[in-house]
C-alpha cells in the first residue's frame, strides 16, 4: 500500500499528464527555489515529505532542505525529457522520492533505518538530473530574450547566472550522455554532510550510484518502486489543480530573427539547403555549422517578403552564433586537395589547422576559396541530411583559449555584472 489513506493519492479525471506547451521564443524568470515551490501541491507534498522521513526537524533542515532547494534551482522549470511538460524535472523528481520513501517504509517496517531512508530519497530525487546537461541548449537571456551567456550547469544553478532564460530543444546523437552526467550533477547538488554520510559505507554508497542507473534486474526490488513511485509522481502533478509558478511568455522583440531561424531550420530538414557540396551555403565547421547568410538573402526575402537584413540581426542577438573578436562573422578557407598532398597537412578535428595551414599545404592563394559567415554553435539544433563527405574548410581565426577562460562573456558587462549582484548581493 503507498498511501496511508484514500485522500492522500492524487486523484485525476484525466490520466495523461498535461502538456505546458513551450517554444524556442519562451521566455521564463528564473526563480529561487521558495517560489518554485510554492504552489500549494508543493507544499502538501513537503509537508507529508517531513512526517514520513522521521529525522528530527534540525537534521531535516539539514539534509533534505538544503538539497530539495538545490534541486529545484537548478531544475527551474526544465522539462524532464526533451518536449515534455514544464516543470516536470523538478515535479516529477520530488513527487517520485516522497512516494518511494512512503512506498519503502510501508512495506518494509522492520528496515526502518534513517541512512537509507535519505540514501533512497536523493538517489530517486535525482536520478535524471543528468538530462539537464544535454539534449537542449539553455541561454541565459535579458527580460527581451536577447543573449547573455549560455548557461553552464557543472558552473551553478541559473540563479547565479542571470535573471531570465530559454530553452531549446537539440537532436542528439549521443541518447544516454544523461546516464552518465547524473552522478557527477547529483554529488554537486548533494549538501557535503548528506554525501559524506552516504559514504561512509561503501554498500550504501554503491547501492546509492547504482539506484541512479537503469535498475533493471539487478535490483529487481528498487526498480519495482521506482516504476510505482514514478506513475503516482505523474498523477500528483498531472491534475488540472497544478498551476505554474511563474507566467510564460515570448520574446517578442526579436521575432524576426527567431523566424529567420524556423526557416533555416525547416530549409535544412527537407533538403532544400545542402551541407558540405561545393555550391552549399551551409558548412560543417569543427565548432558548428557555418552559414553563408550574405547568400541566402534573396532566397529567404522571396520567401518572407522582406528584407534580410533586420532578421538577420536579431538572428545575431539570440545567442546562437558566436562572436568573436567584436565580430559575428567568421571566414574560412577551402582546402584545395589537387595541387597539393592534402594528407601531410596538420589536422585539428578532421579540418586542416587554422594554426598551421600555409601556402605550401593549401596550393597558395589563388586556390583558397574565403566563406564568410556565421557559425551555428551546435549543429544539434537544427536536423539535416547526413553530408557524403567531410567538409574542408579551415578556420582563419578561432575562439581559442580566450573563449575558454572567459566562457565568451568577457565582451558582455551585463553579464558580469549581473553575476556579481547575484553572488554579492549588491
Amino acid at each position: 500500500m503507498i498511501f496511508a489513506a484514500t485522500q492522500d493519492k492524487p486523484v485525476s479525471k484525466d490520466k495523461t499528464p498535461r502538456q505546458k506547451p513551450y517554444t524556442d521564443k519562451s521566455l521564463f524568470e528564473v526563480l529561487p527555489a521558495n517560489q518554485l515551490l510554492s504552489t500549494d501541491l508543493h507544499k502538501k507534498i513537503l509537508k507529508k515529505l517531513q512526517i514520513v522521513v522521521g529525522v528530527p526537524d534540525e537534521y531535516y533542515q539539514a539534509l533534505y532542505v538544503p538539497l530539495i532547494n538545490a534541486f529545484a534551482e537548478y531544475a527551474q522549470l526544465i522539462p524532464a525529457i526533451v518536449g515534455g511538460p514544464l516543470g516536470s524535472m523538478l515535479n516529477y523528481g520530488l513527487a517520485r522520492s516522497y512516494f518511494a520513501v512512503d512506498h519503502f517504509k510501508n512495506n518494509n517496517p522492520e528496515l526502518q533505518n534513517h541512512l537509507h531512508t535519505y540514501m533512497l530519497f536523493s538517489a530517486f530525487l535525482l536520478k535524471d538530473i543528468g538530462r539537464l546537461a544535454c539534449g537542449r541548449f539553455i541561454n541565459i537571456c535579458t527580460g527581451t530574450g536577447e543573449y547573455l551567456s549560455t548557461w553552464r550547469p557543472f558552473e551553478s544553478s541559473m540563479l547565479f547566472q542571470g535573471e531570465y532564460y530559454r530553452i531549446r530543444d537539440k537532436f542528439s546523437d549521443i541518447p544516454d550522455l544523461y546516464k552518465r552526467l547524473t552522478p557527477i550533477l547529483a554529488q554537486k547538488l548533494m549538501p557535503g554532510i548528506g554525501f559524506l554520510w552516504i559514504a561512509e559505507s561503501e554498500d550504501t554508497l554503491d547501492l546509492w550510484f547504482a539506484l541512479m542507473e537503469d535498475l533493471g534486474e539487478e535490483l529487481p526490488h528498487y526498480g519495482m518502486i521506482y516504476e510505482v513511485a514514478q506513475t503516482y509522481a505523474v498523477e500528483y502533478f498531472s491534475g488540472p489543480e497544478f498551476l505554474l509558478p511563474l507566467e510564460v511568455r515570448e520574446a517578442r522583440e526579436l521575432m524576426h530573427g527567431e523566424n529567420f531561424f524556423e526557416w533555416l531550420k525547416h530549409q535544412l530538414a527537407t533538403g532544400e539547403l545542402t551541407v558540405n557540396h561545393d555550391d552549399s551555403l551551409v558548412h560543417e565547421v569543427d565548432k558548428g555549422l557555418l552559414i553563408d547568410v550574405d547568400a541566402l538573402e534573396e532566397r529567404y526575402e522571396k520567401y518572407n517578403g522582406e528584407k534580410i537584413n533586420k532578421a538577420i540581426k536579431e538572428f545575431e542577438r539570440i545567442g546562437l552564433t558566436y562572436m568573436i573578436e567584436g565580430s559575428t562573422r567568421e571566414m574560412y578557407r577551402k582546402y584545395s586537395s589537387v595541387k597539393r598532398n592534402y594528407n601531410q597537412a596538420p589536422k585539428l578535428s578532421g579540418f586542416v589547422s587554422a594554426f598551421k595551414s600555409s601556402r605550401g599545404y593549401m596550393g597558395g592563394s589563388a586556390s583558397q576559396k574565403i566563406y564568410k559567415g556565421l557559425v551555428l554553435k551546435d549543429k544539434s539544433l537544427v536536423s539535416y541530411k547526413k553530408p557524403a563527405h567531410a567538409a574542408s574548410l579551415s578556420p582563419v581565426k578561432g575562439y581559442g583559449l580566450k573563449g575558454l577562460l572567459t566562457g565568451g562573456k568577457a565582451n558582455n558587462p551585463a553579464v558580469v555584472n549581473m553575476v556579481f549582484k547575484n553572488q554579492h548581493g549588491k
